[in-house]
């Protein structure tokens, strides 16, 4: 069968008790095993007086050497898998007996119904039930444990997504977490009548055609009404509840299929169109050919939510969902696409404008010219500065970048900064050197020397 593989590979999470006495021909405090048991949970509400059995040959059918019992309060069966090696690894069926199985909840049940659990699941519910078809229809037998996990996890965020519930919540107890979602997605999958009858019609559907299974098509319909009633119980700001909001079907499902593709009249969006049968956003377009199922402007094949409209997945994880995204490829959040961000992961950090690793708001000269941003008048342009001295060269290009009058002299050393024909005052008279006809005050010209020290001597 293509199914046997399925046991390598998925998790060890259901709950194995061994039970066992102090061996007599060992050392004090030492034990063997005696009794090994696998306790399963069977819930739509917790079902009690339901058949549960160990699937060993995965057959569906419970046959006299597979474990087996009747769920007991709380739903719980304690199967006695002395024998078995590893129970975990083997599916767990649940048949649930009209007029014997009762819900805690509702009462004696008045349909039979089966539900299944992928191996490694120790909580049998509709959800779970769900999860295991999908699973096992896709599967060929050839996956590696990998593999099957990845199926594993692919079917039930299928599940998860076309009910509008958190993945975390579809398999497990949903009554002990207070899950109300799953708990009322399961209690509508039962009330649809969807589920399979028996063994026999279980073991049927496990082998459909997963690309075109007539068990598949219905539970997405219907999974789309329970959808609808969930989103409006969550947006409905507390005041709406799922004891009040009602169900999600107006009836069981029928049998009537006029255009014969395996959906039912009754659910079925275009019955007389054998290519389409749902409809999840109402827009007239089957979801076959509509490539945006929920119309929120998100292709189907992008939407990791494509069955809910006010969610279609937070694709840069930055924590802000691609519908509400201003930024939908910014993945630190910083307003700068990762396309654009030199460091997509720094929110502190956008750009490098000279390449050097160290992001603009860190580097104190970000195009590497040598001259700082808080001095440059061009912080990202390294071929080019400013020019500071007014001389007309841009200080990157001047050999003299404090030298206004452009005459080689620095101004700190220039007695004329503004006069390139000057730069020297020799005998600080005021006039520049090149100018002063007696640059270092000589005698005859005015200027006081020992010649002026004669008596009678005046200032000329």
């Amino acid at each position: 069968m293509k199914k046997n593989q399925i046991a390598i590979a998925l998790g060890l999470s259901g709950s194995l008790v061994l039970v066992g006495c102090e061996d007599s021909g060992g050392a004090s405090g030492q034990t063997t095993p005696q009794l090994s048991t696998y306790s399963i949970t069977a819930i739509d509400g917790y079902l009690r007086n339901a058949e549960v059995w160990l699937d060993l040959n995965r057959n569906s059918t419970k046959d006299p050497d597979e474990p087996s019992a009747m769920s007991g309060a709380g739903g719980i069966a304690e199967l006695d898998v002395t024998d078995v090696t590893n129970p975990q690894d083997y599916p767990v069926i649940v048949r649930a007996i009209a007029g014997q199985t009762e819900d805690e909840d509702q009462g004696l049940i008045t349909t039979n119904y089966v539900m299944s659990a992928p191996p490694g699941e120790d909580k049998v519910t509709p959800l779970s039930t769900l999860v295991n078809v999908l699973l096992e229809q896709s599967l060929t037998g050839s996956e590696t444990p990998a593999e099957l996990e990845q199926k594993k996890q692919q079917a039930l965020t299928n599940v998860a997504q076309q009910l509008g519930i958190d993945s975390d919540d579809v398999l497990g107890d949903f009554i002990a977490d207070n899950q109300t979602a799953a708990a009322y997605a399961a209690e509508n999958l039962v009330l649809s009548q969807i589920l399979p009858e028996d063994s026999s019609e279980l073991a049927s559907i496990l082998e459909q055609d997963s690309s075109n299974s007539p068990f598949v098509k219905v539970v997405q319909v219907v999974n789309a009404e329970i959808n609808k009633k969930i989103d409006q119980v969550e947006s409905s700001g507390g005041s709406m509840d799922f004891a009040t909001v009602g169900d999600a079907l107006d009836a069981p499902v029928g049998v009537t299929d006029s255009d014969n593709d395996g959906v039912p009249d009754d659910l079925d969006k275009f019955p007389n169109d054998s290519a389409e049968y749902a409809d999840f956003d109402g827009d007239g377009t089957g979801d076959v050919a509509d490539t945006d199922d929920d119309n929120d402007g998100i292709n189907d094949d992008t939407d990791l939510y494509p069955y809910q409209d006010d969610r279609a997945g937070d694709f840069d994880n930055d924590g802000v969902d691609l519908l509400d995204d201003q930024f939908p490829n910014d993945s630190d959040n910083d307003g700068y696409q990762n396309d654009v961000d030199a460091f997509p992961q720094d929110p502190s950090e956008h750009a490098d404008s000279d390449g050097d690793g160290t992001g603009d708001i860190a580097d104190l000269d970000d195009d590497n010219d040598g001259v700082n941003d808080v001095d440059d008048q061009y912080p990202n342009d390294n071929t080019q500065a400013g020019d500071f001295d007014n001389d007309g060269i841009d200080y990157l290009n001047d050999q003299h970048p404090n030298d206004t009058d452009n005459d080689g002299y620095e101004n700190d050393v220039d007695a004329f900064p503004e006069d390139p024909t000057e730069h020297a005052d020799s005998d600080n008279d005021g006039i520049g050197d090149s100018a002063d006809e007696t640059p270092n005050g000589e005698p005859g010209t005015g200027v006081w020397d020992t010649s002026n020290w004669d008596s009678g001597a005046t200032f000329q």
